[in-house]
């Protein structure tokens, strides 16, 4: 058998064993649930699994960790660890971990959590939420992928501490009460933010980070560094490993100390994938110094791999253990060559630039097509900020070592590591105010992604360093040849990739382009965006406002997620959070052309910080009312049907109010009445146009009894409808399929974003988000549905 049949054999091997573990642990999984089902309330036991993250309003310059001895203090509002389910009123339960979050009274103190701690409380747990839309973060494969089953939300005075013995490991309580001396040591020597960012990048505790400061560096393709990566793991291990040589220790001995900081280390920084990739990584190439075996990195890598993979088979599907392997295995595969070509530069840039070109080329398609990011200025910003975040790794370490001497050594160590720290930030926010250093790009087909990393991986094979030996043999001969041979083909393959790209791009321009419609799930409240030829967009409600980043908002998500940067037009059909909350994170994360509202006068105001809002942003709002006609392109033609003006309800003002607009393109027209109740409806009902049958509809307050689902049903008499509340309304879905046989009615809280393609002449398809499979409409509407043309010609 020749060396290159035995790593097939191997790899064979492994992969059939891979496979029968991740089965087991997804069945084991899979009965975990089966036993608790979502939602059951009761009495839990729980063991605490990891040091617990401390939330707290921090001002500029703050210096505390929320922490004051065995108690945390007045102004700590929350705090989240991950939790090991124990006992369900009484009851064993099998091993599941639960992701909790137990808030705390304002001003009043409660006992420090730590691993190890166990803790009741009388609540439910929960199955986490599910991306619901399109381009939308998926808490639960997150949580899932970590092997998390469960989220508990407790309040003040549902949870109490146990004072019993702590459980858990040993040396794990140790490696955390290391953890949290280090971090009241950074807080001591360093204010906020300065604090929260070096807690990131040496112990992984990134929660107390800025919002404005995270953005920066995600724009600019740096985030990484704001949490222990692969990166920083290696370093610190070479750092001791060297710091131990030149103090003398021998080789062996040095490697032995190194390995036990290393599994400190890893252990203090909570263990996320990249991390233990690295930490295991280090360890294994510490044990060949240790045994005196020679170092392969392309065989560490592969081991690393599979003990981790065989540990925990979810890790595989964990998109941060994803990055960290491709950007290593771009490293090694092609740093050493790109670095031989850059010599000319000299050996510290070359290699810096060699680095830092190969692990974002391996990672750019990836990232761009989950993240909807490609900055131009990834590799300029990478090349000037990680050299910065080595030199405040190295100081942080130093500040650490000098606190534990004496606190002036720390003083003196803080002031050069937050000048530092302050660099890397300034050099983050200056490349992330270039001009187009967003580089939005929207979501790659699935095959896309596909072929690229298979000629990624091909790529990498036909590339991998290797030594070539004194006397080859002749299978090593003809596996070199092989090598050359696949080396020339993956020029060729790599243009014709180029060229499908290019095709798919060019049949995208000259095709007929439809309107695309897209019905998100945003709990109980509304948004609907559609996207008409021309690359014109007007979105319909916003849905509830979010806090944190705006690209995380379900609206700008979608948005990311279809490329979109500029929306043209906004129907902010009612006052409610519900419907118009999200605007700001809308005016946030895009550029906005024209904001229709209702004109209500003083019956039902719109907030007056969402107007300051569009204000600042050089929005002027136009208030609309019945029988105005909107200046919309791309085929959009669309009328207010209500308000009227004069009309005053005698109950909910701010629902009967809504802002009614009938959309028409080509065949198809679109209803979305807001939130109309009985009196609102009845007064839409009197005009003629409001009673022309409807393709689409929006239900009147989101299908809720409130919103008349049978007067709405016999008098729009509409071919599909959508429900768009938080929960699913049966009854009133009866009542839509009643009024007109073959009527079809979605619920977004059952089946998610509801997307929709139409032609000019009535022709074309919808899906589901939970379904995902493509369903068409005929082009000519059944007998009964009605022309549009009478409103087509006014």
């Amino acid at each position: 058998m020749t060396p290159f049949q035995k790593k097939a054999a191997w790899t064979l091997l492994g992969s059939l064993l891979f496979a029968w573990r991740f089965q087991e642990a997804r069945e084991s999984f899979r009965e975990g649930l089966e036993v608790l089902p979502s939602g059951s309330k009761g009495l839990y036991q729980v063991l605490v699994l990891e040091e617990p993250q401390v939330l707290f309003p921090r001002e500029k310059g703050h210096r505390g960790t929320g922490r004051e001895g065995a108690w945390y203090r007045p102004e700590v509002t929350e705090v989240r660890t991950y939790c090991l389910l124990l006992s369900f009123d009484g009851k064993p339960l099998p091993a599941l971990k639960v992701r909790c979050s137990f808030r705390l009274s304002r001003g009043i103190p409660a006992p420090v959590l730590s691993y190890g701690d166990s803790v009741k409380f009388f609540g439910k747990v929960q199955v986490p939420r599910r991306a619901m839309n399109p381009g939308q973060f998926d808490y639960e494969a997150y949580l899932r992928h970590k092997g998390v089953a469960f989220t508990a939300f407790l309040g003040p005075g549902q949870w109490t501490k146990e004072e019993t013995r702590p459980g858990g490991s040993a040396l794990l309580r140790a490696c955390y009460s290391l953890k949290r001396a280090a971090e009241t040591a950074l807080c001591r020597h360093l204010p906020y933010p300065q604090n929260a960012l070096l807690d990131g990048i040496l112990l992984g505790e990134k929660s107390s980070i800025p919002i404005e400061v995270m953005e920066h560096f995600f724009l600019t393709g740096t985030v990484h560094i704001l949490a222990v990566s692969g990166l920083m793991t290696a370093f610190v291990s070479g750092v001791l490993f060297l710091l131990l040589r030149s103090l003398g220790l021998p080789r062996k001995g040095a490697a032995v100390c190194s390995l036990a900081g290393l599994a400190c280390f890893v252990c203090m920084t909570g263990a996320d994938p990249p991390v233990c990739r690295a930490g295991l990584f280090s360890a294994l190439a510490l044990g060949a110094v240790l045994f005196e075996r020679r170092v392969r990195g392309g065989t560490l890598l592969l081991a690393t791999a599979v003990v981790l993979a065989f540990l925990d088979p979810f890790v595989v599907l964990d998109l941060s253990f994803q990055i960290s392997f491709l950007a290593t295995t771009g490293l090694m595969a092609g740093a050493p060559r790109l670095g031989d070509k850059l010599a000319s530069l000299g050996r510290p840039l070359a290699g810096l630039v060699a680095t830092t070109v190969c692990a974002q080329l391996s990672v750019w398609f990836l990232l761009a097509h989950l993240f909807n990011q490609a900055s131009p200025y990834a590799l300029l910003a990478n090349l000037v900020v990680v050299p910065l975040a080595l030199l405040a790794t190295l100081a942080g370490l130093a500040l650490l070592a000098g606190s534990a001497l004496h606190p002036g050594l720390g003083d003196l160590l803080g002031e050069v590591c937050g000048g530092v720290l302050a660099a890397m930030t300034a050099c983050a926010g200056w490349v992330a105010s270039f001009p187009g250093g967003e580089g939005l790009v929207a979501s790659s087909p699935a095959l896309f992604v596909l072929l690229f990393h298979v000629l990624l991986a091909a790529t990498f094979l036909a590339f991998w360093p290797e030594s070539f030996p004194e006397n080859p043999s002749v299978s090593w001969m003809d596996l070199r040849r092989r090598k050359l041979r696949v080396r020339r083909w993956m020029a060729w393959a790599w243009s014709g990739f180029a060229l499908l790209c290019a095709a798919y791009g060019l049949r995208l321009l000259l095709a007929p382009v439809p309107l695309k419609a897209t019905f998100l799930a945003v709990g109980h409240g509304s948004a609907a965006v559609l996207e008409a030829p021309g690359r014109r967009v007007l979105v319909v409600d916003a849905g509830r406002g979010t806090r944190g980043p705006d690209r995380y908002h379900p609206l700008v998500s979608y948005l990311r997620h279809r490329g979109i940067r500029e929306v043209d037009w906004v129907l902010a059909t009612h006052p409610d959070s519900d419907h118009v909350g999200g605007l700001a994170n809308l005016a946030g994360a895009c550029r906005l052309g024209t904001v229709f509202f209702p004109d209500t006068g003083e019956a039902a105001p719109f907030p007056e910080n969402l107007l300051e809002r569009l204000k600042k942003e050089g929005i002027q709002p136009v208030p609309s009312r019945k029988g105005q006609w909107l200046p919309l392109a791309g085929g959009l033609r669309g009328e207010v049907l209500h308000p009227d003006g004069i009309f005053v309800p005698g109950r909910n003002p701010d629902n009967n109010l809504s802002l009614a607009v009938k959309i028409v393109f080509g065949r198809t027209s679109f209803l979305f009445p807001g939130d109309l109740e009985k009196e609102g409806l009845d007064r839409l009902l009197l005009s003629p146009a409001s009673r022309e049958r409807v393709d689409w509809l929006l239900a009147p307050h989101h299908g809720r009894t409130s919103g008349e689902p049978l007067l709405s049903a016999k008098a729009f008499l509409p071919r599909f409808t959508v429900l768009s509340d938080s929960r699913d309304h049966p009854e009133s879905a009866e009542h839509f399929r009643g009024a007109s046989p073959g009527a079809r009615v979605f619920s977004t809280a059952k089946e998610g974003a509801i997307e929709v393609e139409v032609r000019e002449d009535g022709s074309g398809r919808w899906r589901s988000f939970r379904e995902g499979d493509w369903k068409a409409i005929p082009g000519t509407p059944p007998t009964g549905w009605g022309a549009k043309v009478d409103f087509i010609e006014k």
